[in-house]
């Protein structure tokens, strides 16, 4: 269902659960993220899961966590994503650090 579709007749659809129009938005989405500080009872996720979407979410003190039970795969990942940054940036820092002393030793 398209609304810019010539063929779309809004009084055919306007009475169509929130359900079909969200199953509609969702079937855009790769994954879906909810970066809240306090959720109630997250209806957004509920659909996003009746959707088979993947789900990242905050661990809000209610709600989220009540319905989302933590991947372990999903921590192990953000660890070692983690991880590789900050060994970038200590290899940067490290490479700079370098840099600097090559250019102080050859400074007259």
């Amino acid at each position: 269902m398209d609304t810019k579709d010539p063929n779309y007749n809004y009084k055919k659809y306007k009475n169509d659960s929130i359900v079909h129009i969200n199953k509609n938005v969702y079937a855009y989405l790769k994954k879906f993220e909810l970066p809240s500080l306090f959720e109630g009872m997250p209806n957004v996720i509920l659909e996003a899961m009746e959707c088979v979407l993947p789900i990242i979410s905050t661990d809000c003190y209610d709600g989220n966590r009540e319905i989302i039970e933590p991947s372990l795969e999903a921590q192990e990942e953000i660890y070692e994503k983690i991880t590789n940054r900050v060994k970038a940036i200590v290899i940067s820092v490290l490479v700079i650090l370098a840099i600097l002393g090559v250019m102080l030793m050859n400074y007259k």
